[in-house]
């Protein structure tokens, strides 16, 4: 069998991936021509598209002439492989699109004429979903990488420029910096832009949330809202559930947020949420590695299955040294809780400047480092204490933490590559930049409102008889 082998971007694909770059533009400068008197928060769109698109474009090129192969080349030689097999045979294109590919349809229905796609990108649903998904990309640009790039950024740009656009509706002076976190973040722009199951997790978070506000907060007509969230939440479990499972726990809280508040009990508000996190985490933890919402027969299998996917990722002559230990993992449930600290800790800061050994890493390394320090500057200044009550305050807040601590968790201990980890952790970057942008912003609301009442106070003694 001869699977196909896409090695070089054509003199044909670079013209294609022009057109469909200036018309995706076009667009995109029409759109907020037509809409920036009314909402003033268009004049982003074309820049952010731009940004996007651009981001797209450079994460093809990366592949192809830097990595010199990759998943996304993979991804894009089993759409060559379903585009020449569409044209050969509609009928068994379609058949491989809604039904599942096996051994024998894998050496059947692909031939010399239509060449085989890569075998290691059939034994796993979720990776054969993607191509299924871009292989119409594909048909419609003639198999063209940068053409199938282009749609995919395009199409994932969607979704978070609802995102962004719901986010900056709900806090309005903070839309410049929100659009720094979703529409203008190097490594996100890069690693959420290319034919991978990335930019797909990416597009249906954005939109899980969207339409998760208007089905229970923003909509009259509630049932025709239901049906794009069921098939969002459905997409993101085909292509990789364990970011589904993390999502629920934060929307779970936004719609009990109202019934939390009436609690009259501070110290009861402030305890729940470490309460919820505590739940939360064992119930996703339990259902992501059960046979119901993983591969494996038990919870003792998969983390033993986990822990040899990290010792495999260390492997030095297949990885190289570009890769990071959080020390010796225990196989149990217990032994999974007691690196949670340092698990999340990779997850959301590694790989450290100092740990950079490429220029892909070093501009992850410069992000976490952002990161790192806005982060301790918010511990400082609230305290642990103080973080989660103000976390507690608001519920896209709650959102934006939970989700990115579960995982930035479920990476750091399943991952031990750093090239692995900056995408695999990437979904939650515009969230924990938003969750601290939020947090900063509330938190000086809270400071003014105090200096205020302070002020208003002391005016009031002045005023007093009894001190004149």
């Amino acid at each position: 069998m001869l699977e196909v082998e896409f090695n070089s971007i054509s003199v044909l694909d670079f013209i294609t991936g022009f057109i469909l770059f200036l018309s995706f533009i076009f667009y995109g400068l029409v759109l907020q021509y037509n809409k920036i008197n009314k909402e003033p928060i268009y004049r982003y769109y074309s820049r952010g598209l731009f940004f996007k698109l651009l981001g797209g474009l450079g994460f093809a090129f990366v592949y192809m002439y830097y990595y010199n192969g990759g998943d996304t080349i993979d991804y894009m030689s089993g759409c060559v492989a379903m585009t020449n097999l569409f044209f050969k045979n509609p009928i068994l294109f379609f058949d491989l699109i809604f039904n599942e590919i096996n051994f024998q349809k894998y050496i059947s229905y692909f031939d010399y004429d239509t060449l085989w796609p890569p075998t290691h990108m059939t034994k796993k649903p979720e990776n054969f979903n993607v191509i299924r998904i871009a292989s119409f990309f594909s048909i419609i640009t003639f198999k063209s990488f940068l053409g199938t790039t282009l749609i995919m950024a395009f199409i994932c740009y969607q979704g978070i420029w609802r995102c962004f656009k719901l986010f900056a509706e709900i806090f309005p002076p903070l839309t410049s910096s929100l659009a720094f976190g979703f529409l203008f973040l190097p490594s996100f722009a890069f690693w959420a832009s290319g034919i991978m199951k990335d930019t797909i997790s990416v597009f249906c978070i954005c939109q899980i949330i969207v339409s998760f506000h208007y089905f229970f907060f923003a909509s009259k007509k509630k049932f025709t809202k239901i049906i794009p969230l069921l098939m969002y939440a459905l997409l993101l479990y085909f292509i990789k559930p364990y970011l589904l499972l993390a999502l629920f726990p934060g929307l779970i809280f936004w719609t009990s947020f109202s019934r939390i508040q009436k609690i009259e009990s501070k110290v009861v508000r402030v305890l729940f949420l470490p309460v919820v996190l505590s739940i939360s985490g064992f119930v996703l933890v339990s259902f992501y590695t059960s046979s119901a919402g993983g591969r494996y027969g038990s919870t003792q299998e998969a983390l033993e299955t986990a822990s040899i996917i990290r010792k495999d990722l260390q492997r030095t002559e297949q990885y190289g040294d570009n890769y990071f230990d959080i020390g010796e993992v225990d196989p149990s449930f217990s032994g999974m809780l007691a690196k949670f600290p340092i698990a999340v800790v990779a997850g959301l800061y590694r790989p450290f400047i100092w740990e950079a050994r490429s220029p892909i890493m070093i501009l992850s390394g410069l992000e976490n480092l952002f990161l790192l320090i806005f982060t301790i500057y918010s511990l400082i200044r609230l305290r642990i204490i103080g973080l989660f009550a103000s976390t507690f305050k608001d519920p896209i807040l709650t959102l934006c933490f939970i989700f990115s601590i579960f995982v930035a968790f479920i990476v750091g201990f399943t991952t031990a590559n750093f090239g692995a980890l900056v995408r695999y952790r990437m979904p939650i970057l515009p969230f924990f930049i938003s969750y601290f942008i939020i947090l900063s912003y509330l938190s000086n609301e809270n400071y003014r409102q105090k200096m205020i009442e302070k002020y208003n106070l002391r005016f009031r003694r002045l005023e007093s008889p009894t001190l004149t």
